[in-house]
This record gives structure tokens, sequence and C-alpha cells, in this order.
């Protein structure tokens, strides 16, 4: 089984634009969310990952995520830098796949929110990953106005096992 659950508060995401219309002011590409992942966690057999995101700017900010897949995991092995699992990959081989909607958000001056990933542990073991230990990105599919995949990573590591 595998789900892809958001936080109610999942509005936070990606590259945060804004407009800019004075000399010296930062333009809409360059505004960039400061990012923090917390560390993932394994429970009743899901793995978890909780990423926050911050306007760091005093003004609301708009920008796009990608729904329905905006928020996904991808896991490295413990003292590695290739990628073993990739959820959007993984979804993406599924009938359907992910679909790549634009969702408009606006995040206002100095607000955070949090956006959740999650994934089954027999998906992402499946029948070819070792249980182990892992550590995992958070991947944000952001949107105007920097449109492309963020790797976030969190701190620590996870164990897997069947």
């Amino acid at each position: 089984m595998h789900a892809v659950r958001y936080s109610a508060s999942w509005i936070l995401v990606a590259a945060l634009g804004a407009s800019s219309s004075g000399c010296g002011n930062p333009t809409a590409a360059s505004i960039q969310p400061i990012y923090q992942a917390l560390s993932p966690t394994v429970s009743s057999g899901l793995l978890q990952a909780v990423v926050e995101a911050r306007n760091p700017e005093s003004r609301p900010i708009t920008f796009e995520i990608r729904d329905p897949c905006g928020v996904t995991l991808r896991l490295y092995p413990e003292s590695g830098s290739v990628p073993v699992w990739d959820q959007l990959d993984w979804l993406n081989s599924r009938p359907g796949g992910c679909k790549s909607i634009p969702m408009s958000l606006t995040l206002g001056p100095g607000e955070s929110r949090t956006m959740t990933a999650t994934a089954s542990v027999g998906d992402i073991l499946g029948d070819s990953l070792p249980s182990g230990t892992y550590r995992a990105r958070i991947v944000v599919w952001q949107g105007v106005p920097a449109p492309g995949l963020v790797e976030v990573p969190a701190p620590g590591t996870v164990v897997l096992a069947r």
C-alpha cells in the first residue's frame, strides 16, 4: 500500500515567488523559502518525513507546487550518494502515475507551514531492497517561479525492516 499524505497545512512548500517593483529588490525567481526537515520516523509500517518552509520576506508570497505528488521521499544508503528508492519514480511506474497539476498557494510574511511525505515500508523495500539503515530526503516538486525538484535532506537516519 502506498500513500502520500500532506498535513492540514501543507500549503507551504516550494520556491516562493513574489513580485519585484523597485531597484535592489530581489526578483521573483530569487526568493526561496527557508527549508528545514525534521528527522524521519517509522510507525505502524509507514515512513514519514516532515519538511517546514518559511517565508523569509516581509510580504506575502504566492507560489506553485505540483499536485498530487508535490512532496515525496527519496532514500539513500547510510553511506552512499546514489538514491536507492525514489517515491516519485515509484509512483510514476504505477497506473495513472503523477499528474503535474499546478496549485497556486500563498504564504504570509514570516509564515511557516509543514508538509509530510508518507510511504509504506513494504513498498520501499519491495522485493529488492534489504532491511537496513537509510538516509531520507524530502523532494518538493515546485512550479513557478522556479520549476523543478528541490531535495531537502532530513537529519539522521532511519532503520527500515521487513
